[in-house]
């Protein structure tokens, strides 16, 4: 089975949200971990600008 021509060859990303309690936590872990929440910011960001745009790893309607 070979790479389908214009996509990555991976199976599609499930669609994911983020519950309160897990978003409190990621936020105390960057206040305590600086360097964790600066590489959650540049992870975030390389996201929203590259793969979002792009339309890598999106979940498709099945």
């Amino acid at each position: 089975m070979r790479r389908p021509k214009g996509s990555l060859g991976v199976p599609a990303a499930p669609d994911a949200t983020l519950s309160t309690g897990m978003i409190l936590l990621i936020i105390g872990l960057a206040i305590f971990f600086p360097l964790m929440g600066g590489t959650l910011v540049v992870a975030l960001i390389l996201d929203w600008l590259l793969f979002r745009r792009l339309g890598w790893f999106r979940a498709t309607p099945a």
